[in-house]
Order: structure tokens, then C-alpha cells, then sequence
């Protein structure tokens, strides 16, 4: 879970300057959603429910997907 805590992140905080603000927003809210569960657990096993996994799962797929995206569009801009 810190790992995708980190990887939202670093991935929100890559595209602060860009004009991707799509990408952005879904990665600010990315890493609110994850603050939001980190905060819930505290005093609620969310790991036990399965819609709230589900949705886990779900937030994971986008972050990793948004964030291999813009690596490789980083380095796209590098190789020109």
C-alpha cells in the first residue's frame, strides 16, 4: 500500500505543470482516494469488504496505468 501511496504521488506530482489536466485530476484524486482509505482503516477493516477491494483494485489499475503512460511519454520526449 506505500508503494501506491508513493506511485500517485510522485505520478500526481509529475503532471502539476503539464496541460494533461485530466490526467491530473484523476491522479489528485487518485491520491485522495488512497488518504481517505488509509484514514478509514484506522478504525475499520477495509481489506475484509469486498466492494471497498474491489474499488481498491479498481484505483490501482488507473494509477498504474496513468503513471506507465506518462513515464512513457517522458521518455518518447527524451529520445526526440
Amino acid at each position: 500500500m506505500w508503494i501506491f501511496w508513493r506511485t500517485a504521488s510522485s505520478g500526481e506530482k509529475s503532471l502539476r505543470d503539464s496541460s494533461d489536466t485530466n490526467h491530473y485530476g484523476l491522479l489528485l484524486g487518485a491520491t485522495g482516494a488512497v488518504a481517505g482509505f488509509f484514514a478509514s482503516s484506522l478504525v475499520n477493516y477495509n481489506f475484509g469488504d469486498g466492494e471497498v477491494a474491489l474499488v481498491v483494485w479498481w484505483l490501482m489499475g488507473i494509477v498504474v496505468a496513468l503513471t506507465v503512460r506518462e513515464n512513457a511519454h517522458e521518455a518518447s520526449k527524451l529520445d526526440s
